[in-house]
């Protein structure tokens, strides 16, 4: 909603702002993907394909929902998971994003929750305790 305003406050246009929006938004997510997460390009190509094809995540990236921000939210939580475990404030980077994409639809911690418990079974202590409350605060 904040970003969709932010928009539309600047061209005075509403439909086709959360269309362009949408798309924008749901084709940083696959460039993210393609290019940060899949392993080669051949995987990245048929991931590109198999959402290409499908027709929920082509109707929902353009709904102008909250569908797209998901989408992102989801493949930076990815990105942060995979290649970040080395990293300082590895638990509460991870717990922010999954705060963050809680406050945008709260069925979406279902989605990050398996992770973010694997991740305090290999962390565990009041530091991670705390980096996870911290991180859930925006929610």
């Amino acid at each position: 909603m904040f970003c969709l305003s932010l928009v539309s406050f600047c061209t005075h246009e509403f439909y086709y702002s959360s269309l362009v929006l949408s798309i924008t938004v749901s084709l940083i997510a696959v460039v993210i993907f393609s290019i940060y997460l899949a392993r080669s390009a051949l995987l990245a190509t048929l991931g590109i394909m198999a959402l290409a094809a499908s027709k929920s995540f082509v109707d929902f990236s353009t709904s102008g929902l909250e569908n797209p921000l998901t989408y992102l939210l989801i493949v930076i939580f990815m990105l942060v998971f995979y290649r970040g475990q080395r990293k300082e404030h590895y638990v509460f980077w991870l717990a922010l994003i999954a705060g963050l994409a809680t406050l945008n639809r709260m069925d979406t911690l279902l989605l990050f929750l398996p992770a973010l418990i694997a991740v305090f079974c290999h962390y565990p202590g009041w530091n991670s305790v705390k980096a996870l409350l911290l991180g859930f605060l925006p929610y």
